[in-house]
């Protein structure tokens, strides 16, 4: 089940992009400490596909996913 949330991105010159916080619903935010992995999935929705972004957070691995302009994760 997806859970969408509220990220901030910073955006580099190459034209990259990388979450950098978790925002959820109650206002609560989590830093993202480290991406470790990005990866780029086709999608029936959106012919650009969609980007699995490998994250640490609050000392956990966790995926955050966005795809069609919307951030999530799974439950």
């Amino acid at each position: 089940m997806k859970r969408f949330v509220t990220v901030n991105a910073s955006f580099q010159a190459d034209g990259s992009m990388f979450p950098v916080k978790i925002i959820w619903d109650n206002g609560a935010e989590y830093p993202i400490s480290n991406v470790i992995g990005v990866k780029f999935y086709p999608t029936v929705k959106s012919v650009k596909g969609g980007v699995k972004f490998t994250c640490v957070i609050l000392g956990k691995i966790r995926e955050l996913y966005f795809e069609e302009q919307r951030w999530y994760i799974l439950k």
